[in-house]
């Protein structure tokens, strides 16, 4: 999985898109109360509602080092 940075509206929906090639991941996003497991070589869509405007920390903590590796961690920036 690629982690980065993605921006979305306040209100608005956004689809998440994780194509897994290896091992087990997760997207997690706490303050959204998402917590999905992506399963090893699958695609899994996540459709989010963008909370109030702010940034909310996204990562994967199940593998490689987890949310303190900085390729498994992003941001969501939320804009009014």
């Amino acid at each position: 999985m690629l982690f980065e940075q993605y921006a979305a509206t306040a209100g608005a929906g956004l689809a998440a898109e994780c194509q897994q090639h290896r091992g087990l991941h997760d997207l997690a996003i706490p303050e959204l109360g998402i917590d999905a497991k992506i399963a090893p070589r699958s695609d899994k869509t996540l459709d989010i509602l963008a909370a109030a405007p702010g940034e909310y920390a996204f990562y994967c903590d199940v593998c490689c080092g987890g949310k303190e590796n900085p390729s498994m961690q992003g941001v969501l920036k939320v804009t009014a």
